[in-house]
């Protein structure tokens, strides 16, 4: 079995040793017939650009919001960043957001509570830098409903 997985990194190792030899010119010609999904893989730059058109035509549902908790729980940065760029009006405009009984006043709230509660502290910062409060008390309207069973 180890002697198998030897053999396969070997192998691995052969593909991209030969994929460094090919001249230039030819591996510009393939980076036009590859994909942007894959491309955005590639860099920094790449992925920027390609991300931020992948995000400017999902719309905002359930789906989004999910993918958003999953960013703040990983603490994804520069995918907050963007999104945030791109959707930030939309965000601001979701009003009584609620999560686990929970009512917050908009949903830019609820990310920054979330990232607190899940010590992601980078896009703490960055959420804490997008909402200046206009009110002094603007964080105060955060209402828990506790709803128990009584006989």
């Amino acid at each position: 079995m180890v002697l198998m997985k030897c053999n396969l990194i070997f192998i691995f190792f052969k593909i991209i040793y030969q994929m460094e030899k090919i001249p230039y010119e030819i591996l510009q010609e393939i980076f036009y017939f590859i994909p942007s999904s894959t491309k955005k893989l590639l860099n920094k730059n790449l992925f920027k650009s390609h991300y931020f058109v992948i995000i400017t035509q999902t719309e905002i549902n359930k789906r989004y919001h999910n993918y958003m908790r999953h960013l703040l729980y990983n603490n994804c940065y520069l995918h907050i960043q963007i999104n945030l760029d791109i959707h930030y009006l939309k965000l601001l405009k979701l009003k009584k957001w609620r999560y686990k009984n929970n009512t917050y006043p908009n949903y830019l709230i609820f990310m920054k509570s979330f990232a607190l509660y899940n010590n992601s502290q980078k896009t703490y910062q960055l959420l804490k830098d997008y909402l200046h409060p206009s009110k002094k008390n603007k964080y105060k309207r955060i209402r828990t409903k506790n709803i128990r069973w009584t006989n």
